[in-house]
């Protein structure tokens, strides 16, 4: 697996999770690794010809829990509501790999 802190400047708005388990990874293991610290999704999941995504599932965490932990900030880890999304990719039809984004209060100005 994986975490990623998405950042604006050096604001981190999104910490994204990606968890596969080993017969993903060894399937991929080549792609996986190009991934570097990028997007997963960008940069491999939404380039592959066969593969579909679950619905999200949606959740609104009160409080930071001991995930964030070595992730976030002091001040971010005051937050008192983080909402966060989660689906599943499945690749070929029997490889899944689970994307969960958790949205932190800086959100960049598109402007």
């Amino acid at each position: 697996g994986r975490v990623i802190l998405h950042k604006d400047g050096n604001k981190p708005f999104v910490l994204g999770r990606v968890l596969f388990p080993m017969s993903t990874y060894k399937k991929f293991t080549q792609d996986i690794d190009k991934v570097g610290a990028g997007s997963i999704g960008e940069k491999f999941l939404f380039k592959q010809s066969d593969v579909l995504r679950s619905d999200f599932k949606f959740a609104k965490l009160s409080g930071v829990e001991d995930r964030f932990k070595g992730y976030l900030n002091p001040e971010q880890l005051k937050l008192k509501n983080i909402y966060g999304r989660s689906s599943v990719f499945l690749l070929e039809e029997k490889y899944p790999v689970l994307v969960s984004e958790y949205f932190l209060d800086h959100l960049p100005n598109p402007l």
